[in-house]
C-alpha cells in the first residue's frame, strides 16, 4: 500500500530561537515526501513509529522499517485502535466489544500485554516512563474524572465534578478538559506542584487536546477558538477565517495541526505556527499525487505528520509526511 510522493512547496520557520529542538528539525520543513501507510494514524513517536487501527479495526504499530504489526485482541473483545505509543515502543490501545458497550484500556509491547485497572478507566496518553493519563471512576466518586496513572498507581487530578485527561508530557504535565458544578467543561493544565489550574476563556466550555515538553498546551474554546497557552497567558492561533477548526496535536517547536472544514466529511488538514500562521496542508502536496489530506492527527520532534485523507479514490487512507532537507 505504501507509496511516495514528493511535497515540493514551502513552509516558513516556525521555532523559537535558541530552543535545541528547532536544530533537531522539529519546525516546520521546507519540503516532506509523502508515504501511504496501512492504517489509521492517531500518533507518531519521535523516533517514527505510528500507532492507529486497520481497515479489520485491529490496533497496530508501524515503522518504515519493519512495516505493519498487528497487535493481539485482549480476551472477550471485538476491535480494538492504538491511541498513543512512546519512543520505547510501549503502544497505548483501547478494546471495545462488539457492541461497543465495553471498553478497556491496555499496554502493548512485544510479548506482553497488559490491561488497565479501575473502573472506568479511559487512557489517552502514555510518556516515556510509561506513565498514562485519561480518566477513572476514583473510590467514593460519581462519575469518572482525569487521572494519571504514576507507576502504576492512579491519582486523581482534582476535579470536583468530573472530566478527562487527553494529553501527557515527558515531565508528568497533564492537560484536559474538568467539569464545574453546572456541568460545564473547561481546559486544564495539571502538574505535581501547582495541581489543577483552568486555563480556558471564561464563561465558555473548552478543552485542551495536546501539550508539548514546555508544558505550551492547546486550548480549543467553542466560542472563542483556539489558542495557546503558555507562561500563564492565552495567545489567540488565527486558523481558518471560514470554517471551524480542530487542533489536534503540538510539537516542541509549537507547531501545531489539525483539520478544518464545514463537517467531517468536507475537512482539511491543517499547520500552523508563529512565523507561517494558518496553511492547509493541501496547498503542498503535488496536485497529480492523488491525495487530498483531509486530518492531520500527530506531529513528533522530527517534524514528521501523520493523518488520513483520500488517495486515489481510498477513503480514510493513512499518509505519514517526512521532512527532507534540500
Amino acid at each position: 500500500m505504501a507509496g511516495v510522493v514528493v511535497i515540493l512547496m514551502v513552509f516558513g520557520g516556525g521555532a523559537r530561537g535558541g530552543e535545541k529542538e528547532q536544530a533537531r528539525g522539529c519546525a516546520a520543513a521546507e519540503r516532506y515526501r509523502i508515504v501511504a501507510i496501512p492504517l489509521r494514524p492517531y500518533h507518531v513517536s519521535d523516533l517514527g513509529a505510528v500507532a492507529g487501527m486497520t481497515e479489520e479495526h485491529r490496533a497496530a504499530l508501524w515503522t518504515e522499517k519493519d512495516g505493519l504489526t498487528k497487535i493481539e485482541l485482549p480476551a472477550g473483545f471485538h476491535h480494538a485502535e492504538a491511541v498513543d505509543v512512546n519512543s520505547r515502543g510501549v503502544l497505548l490501545g483501547m478494546a471495545s466489544s462488539a457492541d461497543g458497550g465495553r471498553r478497556q484500556s491496555f499496554m502493548w509491547e512485544p510479548g506482553k500485554l497488559t490491561l488497565i485497572a479501575g473502573e472506568g478507566a479511559k487512557a489517552a496518553a502514555i510518556n516515556q516512563d510509561g506513565d498514562l493519563a485519561g480518566e477513572a471512576r476514583l473510590a467514593g466518586s460519581a462519575s469518572t474524572g482525569p487521572v494519571l496513572w504514576k507507576q502504576g498507581k492512579v491519582v486523581g487530578l482534582g476535579a470536583c465534578c468530573g472530566g478527562r485527561a487527553i494529553a501527557l508530557n515527558d515531565h508528568g504535565a497533564v492537560a484536559g478538559e474538568a467539569y464545574d458544578k453546572q456541568g460545564r467543561y473547561q481546559a486544564f493544565v495539571w502538574g505535581e506542584k501547582a495541581g489543577l489550574r483552568l486555563i480556558g476563556p471564561a464563561d465558555t466550555y473548552s478543552t485542551a487536546p495536546a501539550i508539548n515538553e514546555h508544558g505550551h498546551v492547546v486550548v480549543y474554546a467553542f466560542t472563542e477558538g483556539s489558542s495557546l497557552y503558555r507562561d500563564g497567558a492565552l495567545t489567540r492561533m488565527e486558523l481558518s477565517q471560514r470554517w471551524p477548526s480542530q487542533p489536534r496535536a503540538i510539537n516542541n517547536c509549537d507547531v501545531v495541526v489539525g483539520s478544518f472544514g464545514s463537517n467531517s466529511d468536507e475537512s482539511e488538514a491543517f499547520l500552523w505556527d508563529e512565523k507561517g500562521g494558518f496553511r492547509n496542508l493541501n496547498d503542498f502536496v503535488l496536485k497529480n499525487s492523488g491525495w487530498k489530506l483531509e486530518v492531520a492527527s500527530s506531529i513528533n520532534e522530527r517534524g514528521e505528520i501523520v493523518g488520513w485523507g483520500d488517495h486515489s479514490g481510498e477513503d480514510d487512507a493513512g499518509f505519514l509526511l517526512i521532512p527532507e532537507t534540500r
